[in-house]
């Protein structure tokens, strides 16, 4: 679903909207 979005929207957007998934993996906010 991550990849999805992503190629829908930028990675800066998808990255944002999407913490719980980038968020888990690594600390980005």
């Amino acid at each position: 679903a991550s990849i999805h979005a992503g190629r829908h929207i930028p990675a800066g957007r998808f990255n944002k909207p999407a913490p719980f998934t980038a968020g888990r993996s690594v600390p980005t906010g």
